[in-house]
Order: structure tokens, then C-alpha cells, then sequence
């Protein structure tokens, strides 16, 4: 399942992702060093999406997936609904195709979308299993709905293993949310915390001690490094106007 944390604090937005790519009907390890975030760069807006779940299909890491989408898309620059309206329906495409888990149930999988429009902090949620402002939903379902939220005060997203993240460390990740300043001290305690969590027993071995750590300011700017040690190659995904930026000469 793996782990996602967002802040969204007068500061920016901060986020971390570990790295852990696990079977999800037999539970071993498959990779270690699976990027898990997406950078888009429009013309109206910027963002980032993030994920928990599915980590790869047809050889294919969830990133490179999405990097599909959005680069295919009509229209490259759409906004930021229209961008997540397009996740969702791929999404829905994506998952229709996987052979069920284990228990004969869909996989389940959240897209965390957050961007900054005209200044704006807007985040969207699209699972099959989980809702901004709602209880955690054990049982996924076929489809992936669409959940977002304009972001006017401090705000904790924790999506994945929820469980993983203990009492202390929610409380201390809303006392960050109100009161950082410092994006590269909150970057670090980010790790920090997603370490402690691979670190329990609840985590059941989902969640890598190693993870990238991101902020996004309000003027669009961003900031992110990795944390901990991760064995083979780490290429975070950034899209410009809709293209990969690897591919611009």
C-alpha cells in the first residue's frame, strides 16, 4: 500500500512518498527505489500528484502510466479538474484491466492532485477507496471518484497506511501544518515520520525507510530531495506544457 503525507501550511505545500513497490496478492518485495511523484509545469497552473496502491503494471511503474495520460491528453494544458477528470477516467481503464487481489477484490489505489491555481491551494483525491473528510473505506471499489478541496487553513492528508503513522506523529504533523516556516526543516521531518512509520509493525514491511521529500510555494516554486538510501536508479517524472522534460532538447 505504501505511504503518502501531504501538509498544506501557510508556507506551501510539503509532501513525502517512499519507495516501496510490493505484490500485492503475494506481498514480496518487487523494487525499492520506485518514484512515486509526478511534477506538472502549466500555463495556468502548477502541481504535483503523488499515489498509494498499485505500484507498477505491465512493466510500467504508476508514474510512467500517468506520464502516459496526461502527455496523450487532448488538451496538455487543461486545468487542474479537467486534469484530474482525466486521471480518473484512464484510472477507471487501468483498473478495469488488472486481475483482482487475492480476495477476488479490486486493488486498491488513491491519486493524491495538489496544485496552486492563481495563487489558490487545491487538492483532489481519486481512489477507489478513499475520500477527503471521510473514514477510511476498507473495501475498494471498481471505480475511482473524484474528492477535492479548496485549502484556506492548515491541512494533514495521510493516505496508504494510515495505521503506520502512530498517535504522536499525527500530532506532530498538525502542529507542523500550523506553525512551519521552514520548508527544508519540514521536508526533513517528513522523513523522519515516514521512517518511524516503516519502522512499525504495522506497516508489514509496505513502506520504505528511504523516501522523497517535496515543497511547492504559492508562486509555484519547488524544492525536493531524497532521504534515506535507495539501490538502483530514482527518475522523478516532471512535465512541462504535457511533455516529459527528458525529451525537450
Amino acid at each position: 500500500m505504501t505511504l503518502n503525507i501531504s501538509l498544506f501550511t501557510p508556507s506551501g505545500v510539503h509532501q513525502s512518498a517512499d519507495f516501496r513497490l510490493v505484490d500485492s496478492n503475494s506481498g514480496h518485495l518487487v523494487d525499492d527505489s520506485s518514484s512515486k511523484f509526478v511534477f506538472i509545469h502549466n500555463f495556468t497552473w502548477q502541481g504535483t500528484i503523488t499515489y498509494c496502491g498499485i505500484g507498477r503494471w505491465q512493466d510500467l511503474d504508476t508514474a510512467q502510466w500517468l506520464a502516459r495520460w496526461l502527455t496523450n491528453a487532448s488538451d496538455k494544458d487543461g486545468s487542474f479538474d479537467q486534469a484530474a477528470d482525466l486521471i480518473r477516467q484512464e484510472g477507471d481503464l487501468w483498473l478495469a484491466a488488472m486481475p483482482r487481489d487475492a480476495h477476488g477484490r479490486p486493488h486498491h489505489h488513491t491519486f493524491v492532485l495538489s496544485g496552486y491555481i492563481n495563487g489558490t491551494t487545491r487538492v483532489a483525491l481519486i481512489s477507489n477507496f478513499e475520500r477527503l473528510g471521510r473514514p477510511y473505506e476498507v473495501a475498494p471499489i471498481t471505480r475511482f471518484r473524484i474528492s477535492t478541496s479548496i485549502v484556506r487553513r492548515s491541512r494533514v492528508v495521510i493516505n496508504g497506511m494510515q495505521r503506520a503513522v502512530s498517535s504522536y506523529d499525527r500530532a506532530l504533523l498538525k502542529s507542523l501544518a500550523k506553525r512551519s516556516e521552514d520548508p527544508i526543516e519540514t521536508r526533513r521531518i517528513l522523513f523522519i515520520i515516514n521512517r518511524r512509520s516503516a519502522r512499525s509493525a504495522s506497516s508489514s514491511g509496505r513502506i520504505s525507510e528511504a523516501c522523497w521529500a517535496h515543497s511547492m510555494g504559492p508562486d509555484g516554486s519547488s524544492e525536493g530531495r531524497l532521504y534515506g538510501k535507495v539501490e538502483g536508479p530514482l527518475v522523478p517524472i516532471s512535465l512541462l506544457n504535457g511533455v516529459e522534460l527528458w525529451q525537450i532538447r
